[in-house]
């Protein structure tokens, strides 16, 4: 059993490393005009029907309409070196629509102070696959060489769907809820082989390791509560928000399958074990945050600042199983005994913006926002924690907003840039011999390399406005 567990822990360990290289963070995807332009520093000024994601308190103080973000193509690419061996690089690309945005507010008929909306997005997506093969001689062997493939895939995609309900106080304070339902899926594969062959008799496998891994997890209709609230005056705005970890998720499943397979001349021995398993119950956390935004009007433009603290997980069990590979279809007792934890660390994110006016209906609007590693941590069989993510990441927005009647057009790029250095190899292919080919892991030498770039254009279909507080803050809206 013990030998059962550690191959398969093998498997989560070495894939576990690569999946959170690219795993999304909290802040990787902003939404609609404002929030695009200004990376998110809209917090205390959200314009347009993004107020029911970014806060519900300022849903009933801006016009109501129809919000649609489209045409947003956007390339990203990680490189990652030395991941299998000293000099080895491999490099993912990615070119493909954004994460897009669709909302709509509405206010009941003859009622001025309760405002309805409902919204759907995709919270987080991850969609990469790369394929490496290294053909590298053996160490003082001169006769042998290794041979190491590596297949990667993995999706991941959260779509959330909100209904909102917001109620001004006065003119100028408001309040406001959004009830999310979530959606969570995603799924990997893993292929992982290293064979040692003679050059003399190529068609035959002197040594061998072959691991291939699939790994999937599903929440349906998990819920989040998002509470805000808007202040707005002549010169100054507020915002708060408090965001619940998720809960009362309606199903939660996952499931695995895996073939690991030794040959070992040196010893003499063979290695094999191979199971699935499927809809086995699950948990999954997110953190609770915490939002905070200010905007401070001035003669010569609007200057914002938001900022969210996002709580800590604390470690738990993410999957745990314990199952007869064979059915009892034999007479010894080795079941393949799975426990996954993982865990995330607390992060703070803010952003910052500025808005210029340059004409009656053309405003410029510029903004630069964190996107911190919250460092996800993957643990299997209480075998040492692994670390992995593309590392802190930095954004920088810049476009303009266009106002034809009532509604609002805009259009922007926008760049990010992360990179980490001291990630853990999954294997050293160039200092592998004979004795060492089983060996785990390699030394803490990976360095990860991320870079986007993405070009952004939204609409917002407007069908009624609120009075404004005074004409210098309407030319800030």
């Amino acid at each position: 059993m013990r030998i059962l567990s550690a191959l398969f822990a093998v498997f989560i360990l070495t894939s576990g490393t690569l999946l959170s290289q690219v795993d999304a963070h909290y802040w990787t995807h902003q939404y609609g005009a404002q929030g695009l332009l200004l990376n998110g520093a809209v917090i205390a000024n959200t314009q347009g029907e993004t107020a029911l994601f970014y806060n519900p308190g300022a849903i009933g103080m801006a016009s109501q309409g129809f919000e649609l973000s489209f045409v947003t193509p956007n390339y990203s690419q990680l490189k990652t070196n030395n991941l299998l061996g000293e000099d080895n690089e491999i490099l993912g690309r990615r070119l493909d629509n954004g994460s897009g945005f669709v909302g709509v507010t509405f206010k009941p008929r003859k009622e001025k102070k309760v405002t309805f909306g409902i919204s759907t997005f995709q919270r987080y997506r991850t969609d990469i696959s790369f394929e490496e093969r290294v053909i590298l001689p053996i160490n003082q062997a001169q006769t042998l060489f290794l041979r190491g493939d590596l297949d990667f895939e993995r999706k991941l995609s959260e779509h959330w769907v909100g209904l909102s309900m917001a109620y001004n106080i006065t003119e100028g304070l408001g309040i406001g809820v959004t009830q999310f339902s979530t959606f969570h899926n995603q799924d990997t594969r893993f292929n992982f082989k290293r064979e040692i062959i003679s050059s003399l008799e190529p068609d035959e496998i002197v040594q061998s390791w072959r691991s291939e891994f699939d790994y999937g997890l599903n929440v349906y209709s998990g819920f989040i509560t998002k509470l805000g609230l808007a202040y707005r005056a002549h010169w100054i705005r507020l915002g708060l928000t408090y965001t619940s970890p998720e809960y009362g998720a309606i199903r939660r499943t996952g499931s695995y399958a895996l073939e690991d397979q030794r040959i070992n001349v040196l010893t003499n021995t063979n290695q094999t074990v191979s199971n699935r398993n499927n809809n086995i119950s699950i948990q999954k956390k997110s953190p609770a945050s915490y939002g905070f935004g200010i905007d401070l009007l001035t003669d010569s433009g609007t200057y914002s600042f938001s900022a969210e603290y996002f709580s800590e997980i604390p470690r738990y069990v993410t999957l745990q199983d314990t199952d007869d590979p064979f059915d009892a279809q034999v007479n010894t007792d080795l079941p393949t005994v799975v426990e996954i934890i993982e865990g995330n660390n607390s992060v703070f994110n803010f952003a910052v913006g500025a808005q210029q006016e340059i004409s009656e209906n053309t405003t410029i609007i510029f903004g630069f926002r964190t996107d911190l590693d919250p460092s996800n941590r993957i643990a299997i069989n209480e075998l040492p924690e692994y670390l992995g993510t593309v590392g802190n990441v930095f954004h920088l927005s810049g476009g303009g907003l266009f106002k034809r009647g009532k509604n609002n057009f805009s259009l922007g790029i926008d760049f990010g840039y992360g990179r980490k250095p001291g990630g853990q190899q999954l294997a050293n292919f160039s200092n592998i011999d004979q004795n060492s080919l089983f060996e785990q892991r390699g030394e803490p030498i990976v360095t990860s390399t991320f870079f986007s770039a993405m070009i952004f254009c939204t609409y917002d279909f407007i069908f009624s406005s609120m009075e404004p507080i005074d004409e210098k803050s309407d030319t800030n809206y």
